[in-house]
């Protein structure tokens, strides 16, 4: 069968008609006649533009702007009128375009003055000079990227809510730049102004301000609740940057100002601030209620004031002071610093709290002044070090607490207190003295060695525990009448007077479970009172302690004692003259002792004191050395056959 070729025909019929069809809907290709033209829009028409020399002028302004839209500068503006651009409207742009405007002579009028105070004006890119008011905003706006200078008051001068971006303002009479309230700027520069360089409303925010060598009262100041970031002061004739109450500031920098580096207003929030060379009072200074957080301040020079200084119930965290004239911090009461460091300060002291403040993990090292840290009345410090003061190294007043603080190497004493303070864990070396300590202070697990003075020193009602002096140069530990001690070690410690012990308690105290060996005294030959092991007042307890090997008495007594369950060995070491107990007057009661291979044994000068239940075996000289008229129990050899009050060993009786 013969295939039929209608269906191709119509095909292609159908392919040349669409064909045609799109040929005929391109038009011609012969371009039209004449000379060819742009096609696009101008900018004038995309974004329509007047120059500012097709805007006549009135009131004393060479040129005013009555209608919104935007303007700019074709070339420099001469002003031979009292002022330069008034704008009347709102919604208008002003581009300087790189040019300036100045005065012809003299200093008076407006740059460019914006009276409206409804929307937004925006004024961009040039220089003023050479009037009363470089530029003078009334309402909100923007301003960027202008250079305002040798004005006679103000170089920028604002209201409310207006943005400042990139300006500068430099040698005017008065302040360079003036802000109201809510303000922006960012990335300004105020420098060599004979008033304040930045001055913001409150609430406002600044970032990246720079003000140098300005002779107001402020570098750069913000009102309250205001925000600074970055910002730095230098040069300027008082405050280097102010702000106020509930103010923040971060990463900003204050030196060599004439007056305080940063000052902060009450609950003012300030974090990574520095203050350096500032002639004071302060480097930075920050209200009550202050947060300060990593803030540095180093070489400020009034020796009256002090690196940082807030008021009370401040926070202060991982702040350092180095180097100031004066103090390196000083907090008001009820104020907490963690992590804080002075060094090398003057002041009458590296850190300082008020009453009821914490300190945690402070350290002061290498300052100058009375004291490395001090704390006030009901404070508490942990985990405080002081090293290489020239003065007390942590002194704290009454009623306070410490835990974990150590102090080395100071030139006076390492720790004092005053009463009613507790210690616990402290630790006190190579200082000129340890630890001096007032009325009624509690010692626990505290150690004092290689000091200069007496190891532990604490007045009437003191109570010590588990504590230890060692290699120091006097008295281990020394405590007035009414203290007590209780498993504190004293040894090595050499005294250089008529009288030193490893342990001595005054009138009415108890010496409990205490060790004392290896104490001496540099004079040679010495006394039994030269570098003695324990030493008691009258009416004192002395139970369960050991003393061995001191140069001088193992145990030294005055009257009315108990002393009972002591062991006493080897005292009366080298030159040394020492009884494993000694005791030097009446009414005392040596019950139950053992003393061996001492110079003397038992050694008792004076009568009416009962001498029963103790051992005594090879002492050098006699195992017993009793005078007359005291109340002895019998001597035994042997336990067999023995009474309950007997003593035993070989004595003498004189």
């Amino acid at each position: 069968m013969k295939k039929s070729n209608i269906g191709t025909g119509l095909a292609c019929v159908l392919v040349l008609g669409l064909t045609a069809g799109r040929a005929a809907a391109q038009g011609g290709l012969t371009p039209p006649p004449g000379v060819p033209a742009p096609t696009m829009k101008t900018l004038e028409q995309v974004e329509p533009r007047t120059d500012l020399a097709m805007v006549a002028g009135g009131s004393g302004y060479h040129h005013v702007i009555d209608d919104p839209g935007s303007y700019y500068l074709s070339g420099n503006l001469t002003v031979t009128n009292i002022s330069g651009i008034l704008i009347n409207a709102a919604g208008v742009t002003l581009d300087l375009n790189g040019f300036g405007i100045s005065h012809l002579s003299g200093s008076s009028g407006y740059g460019i003055l914006s009276a409206t105070t409804q929307k937004v004006v925006t004024v961009c890119n040039g220089t003023i000079t050479g009037f009363a008011y470089g530029i003078s905003m009334f309402g909100p706006g923007l301003l960027e990227k202008l250079a305002v200078s040798d004005c006679s008051a103000y170089g920028i001068h604002g209201g409310s809510s207006l943005r400042i971006i990139d300006c500068q303002a430099r040698n005017n009479t008065g302040s360079g730049i003036y802000t109201g309230r809510s303000s922006s700027l960012s990335g300004c520069m105020a420098s060599d102004n004979l008033g304040e360089g930045i001055s913001a409303g409150p609430d406002s925010s600044l970032s990246g301000c720079t003000a140098t060598y300005n002779s107001g009262v402020y570098g750069i100041s913000a009102g309250e609740g205001s925000m600074l970031d970055g910002c730095t002061a230098s040069g300027n004739s008082v405050f280097g940057i102010y702000v106020g109450e509930g103010s923040s500031l971060s990463g900003c920098t204050a030196s060599q100002n004439s007056g305080t580096g940063i000052s902060a207003g009450n609950d003012a929030l300030l974090s990574n601030c520095s203050a350096t060379y500032n002639e004071g009072p302060n480097g930075i200074f920050a209200g009550n209620g202050s947060s300060l957080r990593d803030c540095s301040a180093s070489y400020n020079t009034n020796p009256l004031g002090e690196g940082i200084h807030t008021g009370y119930g401040s926070s202060l965290s991982g702040c350092v002071t180095t180097d100031n004239a004066g103090g390196g911090i000083h907090a008001y009461y009820n104020s907490s610093l963690d992590s804080c460091t002075a060094r090398m300060n003057k002041g009458l002291a590296a850190i300082m709290a008020g009453h009821g403040s914490s300190l945690d993990n402070c350290t002061a090292t290498y300052n100058d002044g009375t004291y490395g840290v001090y704390a006030g009345a009901g404070s508490s410090l942990s985990g405080c070090t002081a090293t290489y003061n020239d003065g007390i190294g942590i002194r704290v007043s009454y009623c306070s607490s410490l835990r974990g603080c150590t102090a080395m190497e100071n030139s006076e004493t390492g720790i004092s207190t005053d009463y009613g303070s507790s210690l616990s864990d402290c630790a006190a070396n190579n200082n000129r003295f340890g630890f001096v300590v007032s009325n009624d202070c509690s010692l626990s697990h505290c150690s004092a060695s290689n000091n200069q003075g007496n190891g532990i020193d604490g007045d009437l009602g003191c109570s010590l525990s588990s504590c230890t002096a060692s290699g120091n140069d006097g008295n281990g530990i020394e405590v007035s009448f009414g203290s007590s001690l209780r498993g504190c070690t004293a040894s090595g410690n050499v005294g250089s007077g008529s009288s030193s012990f490893g342990i001595s308690a005054g009138d009415g105290s108890s010496i409990i479970g205490c060790t004392a060996r290896g104490n001496s005294n540099t004079n040679s030959p010495s006394t039994p009172s030269q570098g003695g092991g324990i030493y008691a007042g009258y009416s004192t307890t002395i139970k369960d302690c050991s003393a061995s090997n001191n140069q001088g008495d193992g145990i030294q007594i005055a009257s009315e004692c108990l002393v009972s369950g002591n062991t006493c060995d080897g005292n009366g070491q080298g030159t040394g003259d020492g009884a494993g107990i000694h005791a030097t007057s009446d009414d005392n009661r040596i019950d139950g002792n053992n003393v061996t291979e001492n110079d003397r044994g038992i050694d008792v000068d004076a009568g009416d004191n009962l001498i029963v239940r103790n051992s005594a075996n090879a002492n050098t000289a006699a195992n017993y050395d009793i005078v007359g008229g005291n109340d002895v129990g019998t001597l035994q050899t042997t336990p067999v056959d023995a009474g309950a009050w007997d003593n035993f060993g070989e004595w003498i009786i004189e």
